[in-house]
């Protein structure tokens, strides 16, 4: 087993071997297509792989020329060897690349297969190579390769030009599919000062760090001595990147390196330029384009809120009044930005999660609430990493509201089931940054102390043919609850909703009622009459006495753990039951109480049997848990802690006739 590394741990040496290694002997000369490796029917290292990365090889040259102009070119190789129907999408392209700064060119893309013992081979023509626009900064460009089949061979070479050569960014050799030979090679002089990162859960086999002494030779004769540093850094036998549950970005635990330009400096010429800053400089940086102006706009509707608003004393109820307003407005598109234009959105009747926002501070901060915005990096594109400092960190914004009592609130509003305090889970950080109306920047964390429980009370009977019957009521609150509306508008129509109820809890519905389900508040209720057959063998009924499993052993069933446990949000669990029992029969055997406890998720377990009399049992469970993340090192407590909690499900009610 490789050892692992510390997400983004810092490169404070390189050691010097050679790389030389690799399941599969491949000459990386572009074209140069061996037999062995048309005929190859799998890889030994994962013979359940649907596709090989042969080699890959990243080539970054961060260059500077005569006139002190700056640049940065990336040249990409890659040969992929395809063995099921499965793999055959790695053969389909789709690049990001920003639109005023870059440019791609030199795409070759050839599909080789054996055709008769003869190797055919289908060449990407220009024409099938699509550059669209995306967004006002990106631009797309898309290509698949040609005569894909399981057997072919897909060889893909493509270069990007761009003038952010500050921007090297992090540079991935792990990916989707498993990486017999790789390499990335980064290329710049001396006079470029870098801050270096690893992320990964795998090590690179070999870093190498190279120099060179040039001279560069200027127009005017002058001269300059440049010392030009290669670092490469070599892998075999890579995993395929793990998709594993309770992850929001698995990208956290993918190999790959990372670049980030502190200065250049060349004091030959009296050159020198600090890109390193701080989050002071960041505010700043948004203030000045105008950002907090966005959520104090003059709205045209401001006289409807203040009329709308006037004599209600309960702040909670003025907030939800405003958004009422401000909803019948403006409606959201379904995405998400960092940066607000009201006026647009108050223009155009719709505008992503940014834009809702600046409506609402706007119309909070007209009524004498303060409205803030919040910039928030969303759990799906991984945790912010403080000491990198860049506006771009950010991918989202909410606001924080304080009312004129002191209260404090988090809300992106536009997500119809959120609340107060409740936000969709990507947006429930420890670290967000909060700007505030005089233009100051200070850290704030936007998971909430408040409950987020469901509790759920079913009462039950059972008759001597073994058939339960009863009533099952589930009370979700807070982030509980936002999660029940969101999962319930999933479903196209009642019918489907009651389909899949039954599949989850193994029962027929013959009625279901789900209040709360539209409204922007803390709660929802739903109602669900229920029968299920218990097992009857000759004079013995086996209940079953949970209807739901919270926890299921296969969340966790791989040996171990590469990326953290990422939990949605903290959560309560309360479920009784009451079982009365039919007449002729008493309780043969009742399970055991259980008390679990799970240190490293600071959580805590119980199930109580009891029967309270003749005819009637009760069934009271509870669980919490309190901490949201869990590195991958607590992965076997963890792990063992779910398969107890699993285990308590499995529980059976014992019942004898007399």
């Amino acid at each position: 087993m490789r050892n692992k590394v510390l997400l983004f741990a810092i490169l404070l040496s390189f050691i010097q071997i050679t790389a030389t290694a690799q399941s599969i002997k491949v000459n990386q000369k572009p074209g140069n297509i061996s037999k062995e490796e048309l005929e190859m029917v799998s890889y030994a290292p994962d013979t359940s792989a649907a596709a090989v990365v042969l080699f890959r090889n990243i080539e970054v040259t961060v260059a500077m020329d005569t006139k002190l102009s700056f640049s940065k070119q990336t040249v990409v190789t890659e040969r992929y060897k395809i063995l099921k129907e499965a793999g055959k999408d790695c053969a389909d392209y789709k690049i990001y690349i920003y639109s005023h700064d870059e440019r791609m060119s030199g795409i070759k893309v050839s599909t080789y297969n054996l055709e008769e013992g003869k190797t055919v081979v289908s060449k990407l023509p220009k024409k099938l190579v699509f550059e669209e626009k995306y967004n006002d900064n990106l631009n797309t460009v898309s290509f698949s390769a040609q005569e894909v089949r399981v057997g072919s061979v897909v060889e893909v070479q493509f270069t990007i030009t761009s003038s952010r050569f500050w921007d090297v960014g992090t540079i991935f050799l792990q990916g989707s599919y498993p990486v017999n030979y790789g390499s990335i090679v980064v290329d710049y002089s001396n006079y470029f000062n870098f801050n270096k990162m690893a992320s990964g859960y795998v090590l690179f086999n070999s870093n190498v760090t190279d120099g060179r002494n040039e001279s560069m030779v200027f127009s005017n004769g002058a001269s300059l001595g440049v010392n030009f540093v290669t670092d490469k850094y070599t892998a075999w036998d890579v995993p395929a990147l793990k998709r594993e549950k309770y992850n929001y970005y698995p990208d956290q635990a993918r190999l790959g390196v990372h670049y980030e330009l502190r200065s250049v400096n060349i004091p030959d010429f009296l050159y020198f330029k600090d890109y390193s800053t701080t989050w002071e400089n960041v505010d700043k940086q948004f203030v000045d384009e105008g950002f907090l102006k966005e959520f104090q706009k003059k709205l045209p509707f401001a006289d409807e809120i203040e009329a709308a608003v006037k004599g209600l004393e309960n702040e909670e109820e003025v907030i939800r009044k405003v958004r009422e307003i401000v909803a019948g407005k403006i409606e959201w598109n379904k995405t998400t930005a960092r940066f607000p234009n009201t006026d647009k959105a108050v223009r155009e009747g719709s505008g992503d999660r940014a834009d809702f926002c600046g409506v609402m501070g706007s119309a909070l901060n007209r009524i004498g609430y303060k409205a803030e915005p919040v910039l928030v990096k969303s759990r799906t594109n991984g945790a912010l990493a403080t000491f990198h400092i860049s506006a771009d960190s950010f991918d989202s914004v909410i606001l924080q509201v304080t009312t004129p009592s002191g209260k404090k609130y988090y809300s992106d509003f536009a997500s119809q089931y959120g609340y107060l305090n409740i936000l969709p889970e990507h947006l429930l950080v420890p670290e967000a940054r909060l700007i505030d109306l005089s233009g100051k920047g200070s850290w704030v964390s936007t998971i909430g102390s408040q409950k987020n429980s469901s509790k759920q009370q079913a009462i039950a009977a059972v008759s001597a043919d073994g058939v339960v019957s009863g009533q099952l009521r589930i009370s979700d609150s807070n982030q509980v609850a936002m999660k029940s509306k969101s999962a319930f508008d999933t479903f196209k129509d009642e019918e489907e909703a009651i389909e899949s109820i039954e599949k989850n809890l193994d029962v027929e519905v013959s009625s279901f009622d789900f209040k709360g389900y539209k409204e922007w508040g803390p709660s929802a209720v739903a109602n669900i009459s229920f029968t299920y057959d218990a097992q009857v063998a000759g004079d013995h009924i086996y209940v079953r006495p949970f209807l739901e499993k919270y926890h299921s052993a296969n969340d966790f069933s791989d040996p171990e753990r590469t990326t953290p446990i990422d939990f949605p949000f903290l959560e309560d669990i309360v479920y009784r039951m009451t079982l009365t029992i039919p007449e002729g029969y008493a309780v043969e055997s009742l399970p055991g109480n259980v008390s679990l406890t799970c240190d490293v998720i600071d959580s805590r377990a119980t199930a109580q049997f009891r029967q309270l009399n003749g005819n009637t049992l009760v069934v009271i469970y509870s669980y919490n848990r309190n901490v949201n993340r869990v590195l991958e090192t607590s992965y076997n407590a963890l792990r063992d802690y779910w398969e107890g909690l699993s285990d308590i499900y499995n529980s059976t009610i014992v019942l004898k006739k007399i």
